[in-house]
């Protein structure tokens, strides 16, 4: 099962970010649960809770709080999966390797780049966590830890 959280403040983007995970997931014959998120607080808080996510698509421009902003406090909460910025526009944010940025999507999203990204990401996330269940979650622990 893949886990993805979806954290944008544009509804639209949400519907067009889980399309694509949808299409692709059915496709790779991957099962998948998706969480929509209007805001970082909402994911911090699904975070926080012990909920994880394999992969994370977060707004770079998200509204209050930036996509940065959350991605840093995801990694101060311990999260270490993969975070996927979404950008309206190829605009050069450095500071995205401070947070260990696994992608980085342009709008309009194009099929074929998001179905690259999430090759990349799914194949990095089989190979890089174990998947614990205790008592009704699903843990997945980095095997670095």
């Amino acid at each position: 099962m893949l886990r993805v959280a979806i954290c944008t403040s544009s509804e639209a983007d949400r519907q067009v970010i889980s399309g694509l995970a949808e299409r692709y997931c059915n496709r790779k014959s991957v099962p998948v649960q998706i969480l929509k998120c209007g805001n970082g607080m909402e994911l911090c808080d699904e975070v926080g809770d012990g909920n994880w996510f394999d992969v994370v698509f977060l707004d770079i421009m998200a509204k209050p709080e930036s996509g940065v902003e959350v991605a840093r406090r995801l990694r101060r909460l311990r999260y270490a999966g993969k975070i996927v910025f979404c950008a309206a526009a190829p605009v050069f944010h450095p500071e995205l390797f401070d947070v260990g940025a696994a992608g980085y999507l342009v709008q309009p999203y194009g099929t074929e780049r998001f179905f690259k990204t999430m090759d990349r990401l799914v194949h990095a996330v089989r190979t890089s966590v174990y998947p614990v269940k205790c008592r009704s979650k699903l843990m997945c622990v980095p095997q670095d830890e």
